[in-house]
């Protein structure tokens, strides 16, 4: 676990992978040791995110056996990475039920066993707030909804009634954690006036009276989870910069980007008691794309630490994953075991090396 704070610099790589060539501009933050004693720790928590979780149609028909979905083994060689008090990830598809069927994109409709799936590679929080929300209609919405709740997963983004509060506060040793979550649009088939409630939509508005509120709740860290960006480009846009800047100056203290399918940078202000931490895309999680280096994404793990009335941010890691097509299926695999994997292409571990480089 990195306890870092940075230098930053600009470093530009031109990169062949079996899919595309790619220019890639990232910014670089050298790490630096700050030591933080741990004599008189009486608590840590550890939150992790992952990417963006698609279900395409090849994932139909890879994890189908017996007329039964199975998707486990997409995550089992990933799972011990994914071990923390609270586990996120971004779900950008439906489950509307069998009786609507299965689809991949454009509109995603997966099988409700991938939520069994993510169960059992420890995720307990789904955001679903994210372009894909409609894909359904109001009704597959709501049913994502029920049924991740049902599984027993925390969600943030989309509501099921008017008293429900758009944000999320979680207690975890001593800690108060809250959490937002918005989107900037859902492929143009938005909730009617009726159902309006229902998703998160970027709104500085809206977000600066939920910041607000949210801060009145005596939280000690608020995370925003942002569906923003532009597809397949590995920096940031002039969009995402002016939004995390207003979430900042209104009292967020990490953004989380979603959407892009791509790394993007991240930055952070190297204030431990009052952090401004910003991962602008942690790319794709589990995903059939490849173009433009998708098939290559992040999970970010944050540390705190609670010491009697002092409480911290205290560390951050980045694990750079990778998608691999393992015969006929496909599983997801960290770092360290891509690097060493026989069937991954040379050029490919390169580009997993960079980018393993790029997030210290």
């Amino acid at each position: 676990m990195k306890k870092n704070s940075f230098l930053l610099f600009l470093i530009i790589l031109y990169i062949f992978s079996s899919c595309v060539k790619t220019q890639i501009v990232i910014e670089k933050k050298k790490p630096q040791e700050k030591i933080i004693s741990e004599v008189h720790i009486s608590e840590k928590v550890k939150i992790i995110f992952t990417g963006d979780i698609m279900v395409h149609k090849t994932f139909l028909k890879a994890f189908k056996k017996n007329n039964e979905y199975d998707f486990k083994p997409l995550y089992n060689e990933i799972k011990d990475k994914l071990k923390g008090d609270i586990v996120f990830g971004n779900l950008e598809t439906t489950l509307a039920g069998k009786k609507r069927g299965y689809s991949g994109y454009p509109d995603f409709r997966s099988p409700d066993p991938i939520l069994d799936a993510l169960k059992d590679a420890n995720l307990t929080h789904l955001n679903l707030a994210n372009n894909h929300s409609m894909d359904s209609g109001i009704t597959g919405l709501f049913r994502t909804n029920k049924i991740c709740k049902e599984k027993g997963f925390r969600t943030i983004g989309t509501y099921l009634s008017k008293e429900e509060k758009h944000y999320l506060i979680e207690e975890i040793k001593g800690f108060r954690f809250g959490f937002l979550s918005y989107t900037y649009g859902v492929n143009g088939v938005k909730p009617n006036k009726k159902n309006n409630y229902t998703l998160s939509f970027i709104n500085k508005e809206n977000m600066k009276k939920e910041l607000e509120e949210l801060k009145k709740k005596d939280v000690d860290f608020i995370f925003v989870i942002l569906h923003l960006g532009t597809e397949y480009k590995f920096e940031a846009n002039e969009k995402q910069k002016e939004i995390t800047k207003f979430l900042f100056e209104h009292g967020a203290n990490f953004i989380i980007g979603m959407h892009s399918h791509t790394i993007q940078p991240f930055s952070f202000n190297s204030n431990y008691k009052d952090p401004e931490f910003v991962a602008y895309s942690l790319g794709n999680f589990s995903s059939v794309q490849c173009h433009h280096n998708t098939d290559i994404g992040t999970i970010l793990t944050l540390e705190f630490y609670r010491s009697d009335n002092y409480k911290a941010f205290s560390a951050y890691d980045f694990t750079i994953t990778f998608r691999k097509k393992n015969g006929n299926s496909f599983v997801i695999l960290p770092y360290d075991k891509a690097i060493v994997d026989e069937k991954i292409s040379t050029e490919k571990k390169k580009l997993l090396n960079h980018f393993n480089i790029l997030m210290e």
